[in-house]
């Protein structure tokens, strides 16, 4: 008696499946391998799409045609098929099916493969199959949060890919321990340190302000990399803090000295001669500068703010004035700046008691009564002693913190130098 298979027009050669296989977790395969009841060109052409059935069709379905029900006997549960092919043999034509168990809950199709990183963390691939069309098991929502049981550790989805086809579903999942995959630091803005964390799992602690988040792959693996900035000893940077001061030697000028001066020269039986002038102390700039402090801050404000010592930044030097009357009785007067120079001595006036008197290198009527005055005001305040900024503050763009609902918060760097002036007679 022959045996048909999902209908009158195939019949099973030897009457019984040709291969019956124990599958992973308790899944079984089956192979029916069917002859032609015709195998005449026409007969083909009018019955090949009864010959191939659509995938994922039970074992114990009938075709649809001619009102062929289910054959008796050879009825299996759950037997899905994945697998239709025609191929030649010595008696003629052979059709192959091949049929899985498959339901629409997903079952592992192979043991799980465990793995490790170098520091240890526990990896696990598990590969699962059911029916196709069956709703996916893990969606993107579920990275980093669904979590597994393994070997006494707790994993979490770390990754997964979807490799159905229109005959299975399957499914492909990447389970790992978090944990840190790498870490390390470096040193590229001033008085702060970068930590670079590379995690696996889910994205764990870090330490410092967040300025970089991404997610990468790591052998299919989703990871998690950060980078942080913090000051260098290891606590976290707080706006408006000083962060670093270095000593260093920075250019200076002292400023020059205008000092209004009398000279009296007297030899007898000689005449008494008066000079009145201006002596000019020149400024000094030592090759190598002066001590001087950098300090490095950052702040949220991109304004420069409120500094801690005065700049020394002169916007006027000192000027001088001088009148008396020349030996013909004129009035005179000189005026004139002296840029570089503070004030000294600031005024001298003749008063009378000479019998020769020169202004800056002008003779005067030196009379009794006779009035003549230099004087000089102006410039800065004497420098020594007092602390000053003496570099143009500078306030520039530093990091962009990351922070954990999406927003950004920008930080700006702060640099002064700053000074206690020295003598420069000591």
């Amino acid at each position: 008696m022959l045996v048909k298979h999902r209908g009158t027009h195939l019949n099973v050669i030897g009457g019984t499946p040709a291969s019956i296989k124990r599958l992973y977790g308790g899944r079984w395969r089956m192979v029916f391998q069917c002859e032609l009841v015709n195998k005449t060109t026409d007969w083909w052409n009018q019955n090949k799409d009864r010959i191939f059935p659509e995938f994922d069709t039970l074992s114990e379905s009938a075709f649809s045609t001619n009102g062929i029900t289910k054959t008796e006997g050879l009825n299996y549960a759950d037997m899905r098929l994945i697998s239709n092919d025609l191929n030649a043999s010595k008696n003629g034509p052979v059709v192959d099916f091949v049929y899985e168990t498959l339901t629409t809950s997903w079952e592992k199709e192979v043991e799980d493969v465990p793995s490790a990183t170098e520091s240890g963390l526990r990896l696990l691939t598990r590969v699962r199959v059911a029916r196709q069309g069956s709703t996916k098991p893990h969606s993107e929502d579920g990275v980093g949060i669904s979590t597994i049981t393994d070997n006494g550790k707790t994993l979490y989805l770390a990754g997964f890919e979807d490799q159905s086809t229109d005959r299975i579903g399957r499914f492909v999942t990447r389970w790992a321990e978090a944990g840190l995959l790498d870490f390390s630091e470096s040193y590229d803005l001033e008085g702060l340190e970068t930590l670079s964390y590379t995690f696996i799992g889910q994205e764990g602690a870090t330490d410092g302000r967040v300025t970089f988040r991404r997610t990468s792959n790591f052998q299919g693996f989703r990871t998690y990399i950060v980078r942080t900035l913090r000051k260098i000893g290891g606590s976290t940077v707080v706006d408006n803090e000083v962060v670093e001061t270095i000593g260093v030697y920075h250019p200076w000028t002292f400023p020059g000295i205008a000092n209004a001066v009398e000279l009296e020269v007297t030899s007898s039986p000689d005449p008494v001669r008066k000079i009145f002038d201006i002596e000019l102390d020149h400024p000094v700039t030592p090759p190598l500068g002066i001590p001087a402090t950098a300090e490095i801050r950052y702040q949220n404000d991109s304004n420069i703010g409120t500094l801690p010592y005065p700049v020394w930044n002169p916007m006027k030097w000192a000027k001088y004035s001088a009148y008396w009357l020349s030996n013909n009785l004129e009035p005179t007067s000189r005026y004139g700046t002296l840029g570089g120079y503070r004030t000294g001595v600031g005024t001298k006036a003749y008063t009378g008691g000479a019998t020769q008197v020169s202004f800056l290198g002008r003779f005067v009527y030196a009379a009794a009564g006779a009035a003549a005055t230099i004087n000089i005001s102006g410039g800065p305040a004497n420098p020594v002693g007092n602390t000053y900024i003496i570099a143009k503050p500078r306030v520039e763009h530093a990091f962009t913190e990351k922070e954990p609902g999406g927003g950004i918060v920008k930080w700006y760097r702060r640099t002064i130098v700053y000074a206690t002036i020295p003598d420069p007679n000591a």
